[in-house]
């Protein structure tokens, strides 16, 4: 197993020529809630969602992409375990839940600042 350094000794074991860091989805929200809260990516996105994704979203009550995602993928488990012969419907929840992993990706990557030093330093504290 390989060791989890802190970041302390990773800063130490790193050459400061090429350091980079990957920050997540919670850094861009903190950042730019405007852009990257669940309510602006939906926003972004609803135009290229398809009639039943868009009913999948009000049916849940929520704009969370990844809830969604998951009853999309559940349902279709449960659809090929409790009707298995609709294989039609498994398919189009599936293709659903896809469609929205690319959609939402796309959205985020749109939204992301071309270059870091369109973030001010201020943002990062």
């Amino acid at each position: 197993m390989i060791p989890i350094l802190s970041f302390e000794d990773a800063l130490a074991h790193s050459d400061k020529q090429s350091r980079h860091l990957l920050l997540g989805n919670g850094f861009s929200q903190a950042c730019r809630n405007d852009l990257f809260a669940y309510n602006a990516l939906f926003e972004k996105a609803k135009e290229q969602l398809s009639p039943s994704a868009m009913g999948a979203f009000e049916a849940l009550g929520t704009t969370d992409f990844e809830r969604v995602m998951r009853a999309l993928n559940q349902a279709e488990a449960l659809v090929n375990t409790y009707a298995p012969d609709n294989n039609d419907l498994a398919l189009r929840l599936s293709a659903d839940a896809e469609s929205l992993r690319v959609i939402l990706a796309n959205v985020i990557a749109s939204n992301h600042p071309t270059r870091m030093s369109d973030i001010d330093d201020e943002q990062f504290i």
